[in-house]
């Protein structure tokens, strides 16, 4: 790669001098947010350390329960865990999770996809505090702008959820979810920089104070990327509210806003007129900016020792504008003297629901029904300028509501767990679907193993862009559908330090919306079938050691060649440990195999980029040091860093897209 596309200067300082300006700027801010945080709490004593719990699960059943009680395969990544790693967003974290495969195209701030076990990204369905978030016009929600800041556990539940959660689910269910504000009010301050001059500030105030409860975050992320053009912004605000009315009336408004912009240093010759191998080119003048605004409010009553409800209405507002200015001489469009391009997407979803739980004979049967009304909006305008023909000026808007309601049966007796579930959605664009699920477990006492299978169907609807692009839609096409099935073991031994756990799954789709000479239709079937295994030791208190691995066999039923972009094998190893209370060191390896490519491609240095993608070794250290405890208003002060590809493997999760080298952060952490 040529020496001037790198930002040399910003890659090879050095940490020391990194650390002082990381210094200088906490020097800046923390007199800021302690004056600002002290005159408004100045009554409050701070400090209460945060109690850990067993995590609980929500987006398995609807039910908030343990983990060890529900017959799914199911992920919970904790706030702890993110912290170890020094996670900046959240794809970092669920990466190591079993059945995930994520992908980002390039640095940070590019375009992130997460297939689970196999599926499309539009068929995994990705919530924030249980409000879908994928993108109306495409059904592809990008995680390059998700940070973990206020964010309290992420839940990855495998396999189809559609008898819970409609359109989308097919391939299984993510959900983000902010903190709740505990104990007595604290507050957080960090600053952090490192290689690419990338620098990272986030302030939080968590807590309670009478009936209210509240946890919010402000950050800021800036990053002038590896090459020329890949600079990364990102400003996220988010925050939780919640009254406590009376001890059975609760009210909680949830809020999350993200402005990002990214510079697009590569792109593909999307004017290329011949067959692949398709050029990447450097591209100076490309750009990317993203806005996010969500909104939640909850209701819930707890009106008897046996019934219960929660009425929640929720907004999602997600615009993406691409700006091309075409540099002459390099955009080449045959008879087409264009300058610039836009294309501005905004998509919005409006819903409302309620949710009924009724507990029966000691809880043994529990009852969960529900209504959900949804409204999305979407509107895609192309600009050519100067707006010539044949490429004059487009704009779609489409509209749809979906209405569903679900009803599901949670029965348990002595070890044994059955739960019969099914949804029905009415669509105003397609039509009305069914899909039931029938899952269960078996908690052996004595031995303490658990069995646990699954039986479900799930659908994705067709999206805007699928329907209504002007150049390839089809309003004709029907929903895609699945049929999965999964079967699981659960062991735990050595008095609970070593867990266990192994699955088989198998997924059949048919109705898969694929390209064809007269646009987009139903022609496609896949079959996916794979096994996923996880071990997690624990021989002394200060020491865990993880690891996964997800192996994946997938068919396309029309090629018969293996669906592309998926791999066949991911390992995942960590290793933590902790000592005297002062210092965490985390080490994070992933390894994935070579994934099957539908295109080839030639790099923006002119290397040849054929067949498959080959796979990667990634190895990721972090650790954190207590410099102070309690002193002053400090309850402590900490030196945080990470190092990111720290055997600077030269990988491409996503073909033509090369990853980031060797980089790190370092910064100072103080809680109040």
């Amino acid at each position: 790669m040529p020496l001037h596309q790198f930002k040399n200067c910003s890659a090879v300082h050095h940490p020391i001098s990194i650390l002082l300006e990381v210094l200088l700027r906490a020097i800046k801010i923390v007199p800021l947010f302690g004056f600002f945080i002290l005159s408004s709490f100045s009554h409050v004593t701070f400090g209460q350390e945060r109690i850990f719990m067993e995590p609980v699960v929500v987006t398995a059943t609807l039910l908030e329960e343990p983990i060890s009680r529900v017959p799914s395969s199911v992920t919970v990544i904790t706030d702890e865990e993110m912290d170890r790693q020094m996670a900046v967003t959240v794809e970092e974290a669920i990466r190591n999770a079993p059945g995930v495969y994520v992908r980002r195209s390039g640095t940070i701030g590019e375009a992130t996809s997460v297939r689970l076990r196999g599926a499309d990204v539009t068929q995994t369905l990705v919530m924030i505090d249980g409000v879908e978030v994928n993108n109306s016009w495409s059904g592809f929600y990008d995680w390059a702008n998700l940070l973990v800041d206020n964010v309290e556990r992420v839940e990855v539940v495998r396999n189809a959820q559609s008898a819970l959660y409609g359109s989308e689910a097919m391939g299984g269910v993510i959900n983000v979810i902010t903190k709740r504000g505990e104990g007595k009010p604290r507050a957080t301050l960090s600053t952090e920089g490192g290689t690419f001059d990338t620098y990272r500030e986030v302030g939080s105030l968590v807590g309670e104070w009478g009936i209210s409860n509240f946890a919010a975050s402000v950050s800021r992320l800036d990053s002038d990327g590896q090459f020329s053009n890949d600079d990364y912004r990102n400003t996220t605000f988010s925050g939780r509210f919640g009254l406590d009315i009376t001890e059975r009336v609760a009210l909680t408004w949830t809020s999350r806003y993200i402005d990002s912009m990214k510079g697009l240093a590569i792109n593909p010759n999307e004017f290329w007129p011949f067959p692949t191998p398709i050029p990447f080119r450097w591209d100076e003048n490309r750009d990317r900016e993203n806005t996010f605004f969500l909104n939640v409010l909850n209701l819930r009553c707890d009106v008897f020792d046996w019934w219960d409800f929660s009425v929640r209405g929720s907004s999602v507002d997600d615009e993406e504008l691409v700006e091309d200015q075409f540099t002459p001489g390099v955009d080449l469009i045959p008879g087409l003297p264009l300058t610039r391009m836009i294309i501005d997407t905004d998509s919005e979803r409006y819903t409302f629901g309620t949710q009924q739980n009724l507990h029966l004979f000691d809880e043994k049967v529990i009852v969960t029904g529900g209504f959900e009304y949804e409204k999305e909006k979407a509107v895609s305008k192309a600009i050519f300028e100067p707006g010539i023909p044949p490429l004059p000026p487009t704009r779609v808007g489409k509209d749809r509501i979906n209405r569903a309601i679900y009803l599901q049966n949670r029965f348990d007796h002595e070890g044994l767990t059955l739960i019969a579930g099914v949804r029905y959605d009415d669509d105003s664009i397609f039509g009305n679907k069914t899909n039931p699920k029938l899952s269960g477990s078996y908690l052996f006492d004595e031995s303490h193993t658990r069995v646990r299978g699954s039986w479900g169907t799930g659908f994705r609807a067709p999206t805007f862009r699928e329907l209504f692009n002007p150049l390839f839609g089809n309003p004709t096409l029907d929903p895609e559908e699945s049929t999965n099935f999964e079967f699981g073991v659960d062991q735990r031994i050595w008095e609970d330090k070593v867990f266990l756990e192994a699955a088989y799954f198998s997924t059949r789709y048919k109705n898969l919306i694929q390209s064809s000479p007269s646009g987009v239709s139903n022609i496609g079937k896949a079959r996916i079938w794979g096994v996923e295994a996880g071990v997690s030791i624990k021989p002394i208190e200060k020491l865990e050691l993880r690891g996964n691995f997800t192996y994946l066999d997938t068919k396309d039923k029309e090629t018969k060649k293996e669906l592309p972009r998926r791999p066949k094998y991911v390992w995942y190893l960590n290793v933590n440990y902790r000592w005297n209370h002062r210092l965490t060191l985390n080490l994070d390896v992933n390894i994935v195999g070579s994934v099957r490519s539908d295109f080839d491609a030639i790099s923006p240095d002119g290397d040849p980029l054929l067949g498959r993608n080959s796979g990667y070794e990634k190895v990721d250290l972090a650790a954190s040091y207590t410099l102070v405890e309690q002193w002053w208003y400090l309850k402590d002060l900490k030196i945080i860093g990470r190092i990111e590809n720290l055997l600077d493997d030269h990988y491409y999760e996503a073909k033509g897209f090369p990853a980031p080298g060797f980089n790190f952060l370092i910064g100072l952490r103080t809680t109040l």
